[in-house]
C-alpha cells in the first residue's frame, strides 16, 4: 500500500519518530519548570536526616516526630535552596534534579 508516493511502512515510522521526540521534549519541558518545586524542596529536607519533610508551599523543614521530641523547624530561604538544589537547564541531560530523587515522594 501507498500513501501518496510513500509506502504505508514509512510514512507510520517517520509519525512515530516525530510523536516520540515531541513526547520527550514535553517530559523535559516541563520537568524543568517550577512544577516539582515542592517535591525538591522535600528532598533539600532530607540534608537533615530521613524523618524531615517539607510543607507545601512553604520553605519550612519540620521533623516527622517534632511534637514528641521537641525538635524545632528549621526555616531556609529560596537562596538557600537553589544553592544546594540548583535548577536544571533546559538543554541538560537529566529531567530532575538530584533533590528530586533525593524526596522519594510526593510531597
Amino acid at each position: 500500500m501507498k500513501i501518496g508516493e510513500q509506502p504505508v511502512l514509512k510514512v507510520l515510522f517517520i509519525t512515530f519518530i516525530c510523536l516520540l521526540l515531541y513526547s520527550v521534549f514535553m517530559i523535559k519541558l516541563f520537568g524543568s519548570m517550577d512544577i516539582t518545586s515542592d517535591v525538591e524542596k522535600n528532598g533539600y529536607c532530607k540534608q537533615y536526616g530521613e524523618d524531615w519533610n517539607n510543607k507545601r508551599g512553604i520553605n519550612i523543614c519540620e521533623h516527622k516526630y517534632s511534637y514528641v521530641d521537641n525538635t524545632k523547624p528549621i526555616e531556609f530561604t529560596e537562596q538557600d535552596f537553589r544553592n544546594l538544589c540548583p535548577q536544571n537547564n533546559f538543554l541538560s541531560a537529566k529531567f530532575y534534579s538530584d533533590c528530586f530523587h533525593k524526596s522519594g515522594s510526593i510531597v
